[in-house]
Protein backbone atom coordinates (compact mmCIF):
# COMPACT_ATOMS: atom_id res chain seq x y z
CA UNK A 1 0.00 0.00 0.00
CA UNK A 2 1.39 3.36 -0.90
CA UNK A 3 2.01 5.92 1.84
CA UNK A 4 2.66 9.56 1.77
CA UNK A 5 3.34 11.31 4.81
CA UNK A 6 4.07 15.06 4.81
CA UNK A 7 6.16 17.32 6.84
CA UNK A 8 6.87 21.28 6.77
CA UNK A 9 9.55 22.14 8.16
CA UNK A 10 10.35 26.07 9.60
CA UNK A 11 13.13 27.85 8.30
CA UNK A 12 15.68 24.67 8.75
CA UNK A 13 19.21 26.45 10.11
CA UNK A 14 22.38 24.42 10.77
CA UNK A 15 22.34 21.50 12.12
CA UNK A 16 19.35 20.05 12.45
CA UNK A 17 17.71 23.17 12.73
CA UNK A 18 19.47 23.81 15.50
CA UNK A 19 21.07 27.11 17.12
CA UNK A 20 25.02 27.17 17.36
CA UNK A 21 27.35 29.36 18.90
CA UNK A 22 31.19 29.71 18.65
CA UNK A 23 32.99 29.95 21.77
CA UNK A 24 37.21 29.82 22.38
CA UNK A 25 38.69 31.13 19.48
CA UNK A 26 42.11 31.72 19.84
CA UNK A 27 43.86 34.97 19.00
CA UNK A 28 46.58 36.15 16.98
CA UNK A 29 50.42 35.00 18.53
CA UNK A 30 53.16 37.77 18.09
CA UNK A 31 56.39 37.12 16.65
CA UNK A 32 59.05 37.60 19.58
CA UNK A 33 56.11 36.18 22.13
CA UNK A 34 58.28 33.11 23.03
CA UNK A 35 56.28 32.40 26.46
CA UNK A 36 53.02 33.30 24.59
CA UNK A 37 51.71 35.79 27.36
CA UNK A 38 50.58 38.11 24.60
CA UNK A 39 53.40 40.54 25.08
CA UNK A 40 57.49 40.93 23.99
CA UNK A 41 60.21 41.43 26.32
CA UNK A 42 63.65 40.70 27.56
CA UNK A 43 62.19 37.18 28.83
CA UNK A 44 61.34 35.87 25.52
CA UNK A 45 65.40 36.48 24.19
CA UNK A 46 66.16 34.88 27.77
CA UNK A 47 64.26 31.79 26.45
CA UNK A 48 65.75 31.18 23.37
CA UNK A 49 69.18 31.75 24.78
CA UNK A 50 67.80 29.02 26.91
CA UNK A 51 66.55 26.73 24.27
CA UNK A 52 69.48 26.89 22.48
CA UNK A 53 71.41 25.13 25.01
CA UNK A 54 69.22 22.85 25.66
CA UNK A 55 67.99 24.55 29.38
CA UNK A 56 64.49 24.96 28.39
CA UNK A 57 62.43 22.77 25.49
CA UNK A 58 60.16 24.79 23.28
CA UNK A 59 56.86 23.59 21.83
CA UNK A 60 56.14 23.86 18.26
CA UNK A 61 54.29 27.12 18.47
CA UNK A 62 56.72 28.79 20.84
CA UNK A 63 59.20 27.78 18.34
CA UNK A 64 57.98 28.76 15.20
CA UNK A 65 57.41 32.47 17.39
CA UNK A 66 60.87 32.35 18.20
CA UNK A 67 61.79 32.16 14.62
CA UNK A 68 61.66 36.35 14.39
CA UNK A 69 64.57 36.08 11.24
CA UNK A 70 62.05 34.03 9.18
CA UNK A 71 65.18 31.66 8.23
CA UNK A 72 63.08 28.69 9.60
CA UNK A 73 66.08 27.91 12.38
CA UNK A 74 66.28 28.67 15.77
CA UNK A 75 69.81 30.22 16.50
CA UNK A 76 71.69 33.44 18.32
CA UNK A 77 70.20 35.77 16.11
CA UNK A 78 66.63 35.43 16.68
CA UNK A 79 66.96 36.34 20.34
CA UNK A 80 69.36 39.01 19.44
CA UNK A 81 66.38 40.92 17.18
CA UNK A 82 63.91 40.56 19.68
CA UNK A 83 66.84 42.84 21.88
CA UNK A 84 67.31 45.00 19.07
CA UNK A 85 63.22 45.83 18.60
CA UNK A 86 63.05 46.46 22.59
CA UNK A 87 65.49 48.87 22.01
CA UNK A 88 64.07 49.91 18.86
CA UNK A 89 66.86 49.56 17.06
CA UNK A 90 65.05 47.96 14.63
CA UNK A 91 61.24 49.01 13.90
CA UNK A 92 60.31 45.48 13.60
CA UNK A 93 60.82 41.51 12.81
CA UNK A 94 61.18 39.50 9.19
CA UNK A 95 57.76 38.76 9.55
CA UNK A 96 54.88 41.10 8.84
CA UNK A 97 53.04 43.00 11.63
CA UNK A 98 50.31 40.17 11.92
CA UNK A 99 51.65 37.56 13.52
CA UNK A 100 51.22 34.11 13.52
CA UNK A 101 47.16 33.45 13.21
CA UNK A 102 46.21 30.26 12.65
CA UNK A 103 42.25 29.95 12.51
CA UNK A 104 39.86 27.54 11.25
CA UNK A 105 36.92 27.95 9.80
CA UNK A 106 34.03 25.50 9.88
CA UNK A 107 31.56 25.37 7.32
CA UNK A 108 29.01 23.30 8.34
CA UNK A 109 27.59 20.51 11.17
CA UNK A 110 25.04 17.93 9.89
CA UNK A 111 23.81 15.07 11.72
CA UNK A 112 21.48 12.37 9.64
CA UNK A 113 18.68 13.09 12.13
CA UNK A 114 17.61 16.70 12.10
CA UNK A 115 17.05 17.41 16.41
CA UNK A 116 13.73 16.17 17.76
CA UNK A 117 14.02 13.04 15.12
CA UNK A 118 16.79 11.15 16.21
CA UNK A 119 15.41 8.12 18.62
CA UNK A 120 17.20 6.34 21.37
CA UNK A 121 19.21 3.54 20.60
CA UNK A 122 19.45 4.44 16.61
CA UNK A 123 22.66 5.67 15.87
CA UNK A 124 23.16 8.90 14.59
CA UNK A 125 26.07 10.08 12.49
CA UNK A 126 27.56 13.65 13.05
CA UNK A 127 29.79 15.19 10.08
CA UNK A 128 31.78 18.08 10.23
CA UNK A 129 33.02 20.60 7.63
CA UNK A 130 36.46 22.56 8.70
CA UNK A 131 39.49 23.55 7.53
CA UNK A 132 42.55 24.85 8.84
CA UNK A 133 44.01 28.57 7.13
CA UNK A 134 47.37 26.55 7.49
CA UNK A 135 46.09 23.78 5.37
CA UNK A 136 47.28 21.36 8.14
CA UNK A 137 44.73 18.47 9.66
CA UNK A 138 42.53 18.79 12.08
CA UNK A 139 41.89 16.78 15.63
CA UNK A 140 38.50 16.90 16.72
CA UNK A 141 36.38 15.96 19.89
CA UNK A 142 33.26 15.22 20.85
CA UNK A 143 31.32 15.85 23.74
CA UNK A 144 28.07 15.26 25.08
CA UNK A 145 26.62 17.51 27.95
CA UNK A 146 30.33 18.41 28.76
CA UNK A 147 31.74 14.79 29.18
CA UNK A 148 34.64 13.65 26.12
CA UNK A 149 32.78 10.46 24.23
CA UNK A 150 34.76 10.47 20.68
CA UNK A 151 38.44 12.09 19.85
CA UNK A 152 39.27 11.58 16.19
CA UNK A 153 41.82 13.00 13.39
CA UNK A 154 38.55 11.54 11.52
CA UNK A 155 35.94 15.01 11.07
CA UNK A 156 32.58 12.23 11.44
CA UNK A 157 31.14 10.36 14.90
CA UNK A 158 28.21 8.47 15.50
CA UNK A 159 26.96 8.16 18.96
CA UNK A 160 23.50 6.06 19.79
CA UNK A 161 21.88 7.73 22.51
CA UNK A 162 20.66 5.74 25.59
CA UNK A 163 18.10 8.01 26.59
CA UNK A 164 15.44 10.90 25.86
CA UNK A 165 15.68 14.34 26.70
CA UNK A 166 17.67 17.82 25.06
CA UNK A 167 21.60 17.43 24.80
CA UNK A 168 24.32 19.98 24.57
CA UNK A 169 26.89 18.97 21.85
CA UNK A 170 30.17 20.06 21.56
CA UNK A 171 32.47 19.81 18.62
CA UNK A 172 36.15 20.81 20.18
CA UNK A 173 38.25 21.48 16.72
CA UNK A 174 42.17 21.74 17.39
CA UNK A 175 44.96 23.32 15.10
CA UNK A 176 48.51 22.04 15.06
CA UNK A 177 48.99 24.41 17.73
CA UNK A 178 46.68 22.41 20.13
CA UNK A 179 44.19 25.21 20.31
CA UNK A 180 40.71 25.01 20.78
CA UNK A 181 37.99 26.14 18.62
CA UNK A 182 34.51 25.07 20.68
CA UNK A 183 31.51 24.92 18.27
CA UNK A 184 28.11 24.08 20.12
CA UNK A 185 24.72 23.11 19.57
CA UNK A 186 20.79 21.74 21.28
CA UNK A 187 19.93 18.29 19.81
CA UNK A 188 16.76 16.65 21.32
CA UNK A 189 16.40 13.30 21.32
CA UNK A 190 13.09 11.08 21.44
CA UNK A 191 11.84 7.95 22.28
CA UNK A 192 12.12 5.11 20.14
CA UNK A 193 8.68 3.49 18.11
CA UNK A 194 8.17 -0.09 17.07
CA UNK A 195 6.24 1.83 13.89
CA UNK A 196 9.32 1.73 11.26
CA UNK A 197 7.35 3.96 8.48
CA UNK A 198 9.19 5.73 6.15
CA UNK A 199 10.81 9.34 7.45
CA UNK A 200 13.27 12.03 6.01
CA UNK A 201 15.83 11.62 8.37
CA UNK A 202 17.03 15.29 7.83
CA UNK A 203 17.95 17.97 5.08
CA UNK A 204 21.19 19.53 5.08
CA UNK A 205 22.78 22.30 3.25
CA UNK A 206 26.36 22.49 2.72
CA UNK A 207 27.02 25.61 4.17
CA UNK A 208 25.67 27.09 7.40
CA UNK A 209 25.25 30.72 5.76
CA UNK A 210 25.13 31.32 1.49
CA UNK A 211 25.77 34.15 0.73
CA UNK A 212 25.19 35.35 -3.43
CA UNK A 213 28.62 34.36 -4.58
CA UNK A 214 28.20 30.26 -2.90
CA UNK A 215 27.17 27.39 -4.75
CA UNK A 216 23.91 25.51 -2.59
CA UNK A 217 23.54 21.78 -2.37
CA UNK A 218 21.04 20.63 -0.40
CA UNK A 219 21.40 16.88 0.67
CA UNK A 220 18.33 14.36 2.33
CA UNK A 221 18.79 11.62 4.27
CA UNK A 222 16.10 8.92 5.04
CA UNK A 223 15.06 6.21 7.62
CA UNK A 224 12.48 3.09 7.81
CA UNK A 225 10.25 1.73 5.37
CA UNK A 226 11.84 -0.30 2.81
CA UNK A 227 15.59 0.53 1.10
CA UNK A 228 16.66 1.49 -1.66
CA UNK A 229 15.45 4.90 -1.81
CA UNK A 230 14.84 7.33 -4.30
CA UNK A 231 14.65 11.12 -4.24
CA UNK A 232 13.04 14.13 -5.57
CA UNK A 233 13.87 17.74 -5.32
CA UNK A 234 11.94 20.91 -6.74
CA UNK A 235 12.03 24.20 -6.09
CA UNK A 236 8.70 25.37 -8.08
CA UNK A 237 9.51 28.91 -8.26
CA UNK A 238 12.73 28.94 -9.44
CA UNK A 239 11.41 26.43 -12.04
CA UNK A 240 14.61 23.91 -10.51
CA UNK A 241 13.77 20.06 -10.38
CA UNK A 242 15.45 16.63 -9.70
CA UNK A 243 13.78 13.57 -10.63
CA UNK A 244 13.55 10.46 -8.72
CA UNK A 245 17.03 8.98 -8.29
CA UNK A 246 18.73 7.36 -6.23
CA UNK A 247 21.43 10.58 -5.95
CA UNK A 248 20.00 11.99 -2.44
CA UNK A 249 21.50 15.50 -2.92
CA UNK A 250 20.53 18.22 -5.07
CA UNK A 251 23.09 21.02 -6.61
CA UNK A 252 20.97 24.22 -7.40
CA UNK A 253 23.93 26.97 -7.82
CA UNK A 254 24.26 30.11 -7.03
CA UNK A 255 20.86 32.18 -6.19
CA UNK A 256 20.07 36.19 -5.36
CA UNK A 257 19.26 37.41 -1.79
CA UNK A 258 16.35 35.77 -0.51
CA UNK A 259 13.95 33.01 0.70
CA UNK A 260 13.82 29.86 -0.74
CA UNK A 261 11.28 26.54 -0.47
CA UNK A 262 12.67 23.49 -1.66
CA UNK A 263 9.77 20.83 -1.71
CA UNK A 264 12.46 17.10 -0.69
CA UNK A 265 10.50 13.75 -1.34
CA UNK A 266 11.94 10.26 -0.84
CA UNK A 267 10.22 7.08 -1.55
CA UNK A 268 11.20 3.37 -0.80
CA UNK A 269 11.21 0.57 -2.93
CA UNK A 270 7.40 -0.15 -1.24
CA UNK A 271 6.29 3.45 -3.32
CA UNK A 272 5.79 4.79 0.09
CA UNK A 273 6.80 8.64 -0.19
CA UNK A 274 7.80 11.06 2.46
CA UNK A 275 8.14 14.58 2.00
CA UNK A 276 9.21 17.96 3.51
CA UNK A 277 9.35 21.44 2.50
CA UNK A 278 12.80 22.77 3.46
CA UNK A 279 13.41 26.73 3.50
CA UNK A 280 16.93 28.37 3.72
CA UNK A 281 18.43 32.15 2.95
CA UNK A 282 20.69 33.47 0.78
CA UNK A 283 22.02 36.56 2.85
CA UNK A 284 24.04 39.55 2.11
CA UNK A 285 26.90 38.72 4.37
CA UNK A 286 29.87 40.66 4.40
CA UNK A 287 33.05 40.72 5.79
CA UNK A 288 34.80 43.73 6.78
Amino acid sequence: MKKIISVFICLALLVCACVISTRAVPAPHLFGDVNCDGKIEITDAVEIQRALVGLTEFSSLSEELADVDADSRLTIMDSTMIQMKLAKIIPAFNHDDYGLYTYVTINNITADFDTGKAMVGVPVTFNVSAVSSDGNPLRYVMRIDGINVAESEESTFTYEFERTGEYCIEIGIYNKYNEEYVYDFEYRVVESTDDYSLIIGAVNKNLFYFNESDDIVITANSYGGTAPYEYRFEMNEQNLKQDYSEDNSFSIGKLPIGRYEVNVYVKDADENIANEVYIFEVEDIRVG
